[in-house]
């Protein structure tokens, strides 16, 4: 179906569309990413079906589909977060289209705090972990967010199809590729050395991002590897013993006598 006239001069008012959202016309935005694809994986997973209720924030949110479409399942509040103006994505087109009541928040992961935003029974946090220089520091931040119980999707690209050409090719059986791969590897990556961007810098196995996410405390409870991207599904717990090791990093004075 063709876009309402008026509806097709806002959306290319947005140069660059990252995501494909559905707009009342029976239209869709021309984003490169298959969202729809996307969507069905975390479905799979579990990323729920009705949100009535939940408070949910979208981090790294972009042009907001997943911010819109938590609002359209039901949630009772929606906060969309990204260190970008919403102007700089389709995020205010798509919002005034919409007609939706998802409030964007100007701000960095590393920034997230419950003195100001509150926490949260959904986080999305999808497709940002491998551009960060400090994914755990991030996961910190997440969980401080969410409230016990809360659920988190994280996703993002990984390096099992990486490893397993690599290694592959310089002749290790098959059959020994599975105990390579279940092990909690990290790549980092200089400058443009990824996908010649260089905001790319450290992607895991799945493995390892399971891993990450559990020393975070983030209980992984469903994965999927699908290309070169994994995601996780997680539950926000309590550990002690996780909680020490935590507080031990970021606190100065400390006496251990």
């Amino acid at each position: 179906m063709g876009m309402d006239n008026k509806i097709k001069k806002q959306v290319a008012t947005v140069p660059h569309w990252y995501h494909r959202i559905a707009l009342p016309d029976g239209s869709t935005t021309p984003g490169i990413n298959d969202t729809a694809a996307t969507l069905a994986i975390y479905d799979e997973l579990g990323l729920p079906q009705h949100m009535k209720g939940l408070r949910v924030i979208d981090i790294g949110c972009s042009d907001g589909y997943y911010s819109f479409l938590a609002e359209k399942r039901g949630a009772s509040e929606v906060i969309a977060l990204d260190y970008r103006l919403p102007t700089a994505t389709g995020f205010s087109v798509v919002k005034n289209i919409l007609k939706s009541n998802v409030r964007h928040v100007v701000e960095n992961v590393y920034n997230l705090d419950e003195q100001q935003i509150g926490k949260f029974d959904l986080v999305i946090f999808v497709g940002i972990l491998y551009h960060l220089r400090n994914p755990l520091l991030a996961l910190d931040r997440i969980r401080a967010i969410a409230k016990l119980g809360a659920t988190v999707l994280v996703e993002t690209h990984i390096i099992d199809p990486e490893i397993a050409s690599v290694l592959l090719a310089a002749g290790l059986p098959a059959e020994n590729l599975s105990k390579v791969l279940n092990q909690p590897l990290w790549q980092f990556y200089l400058k443009d050395s990824l996908n010649q961007d260089a905001s790319n810098k450290w992607a895991p196995t799945l493995c390892g991002l399971t891993q990450i996410c559990e020393e975070s405390q983030l209980k992984v409870i469903a994965r999927k590897e699908f290309g070169s991207r994994g995601a996780v599904l997680c539950r926000a717990i309590s550990d002690a013993d996780l909680e020490v090791q935590r507080k031990m990093d970021i606190t100065v004075g400390l006496n251990m006598s």
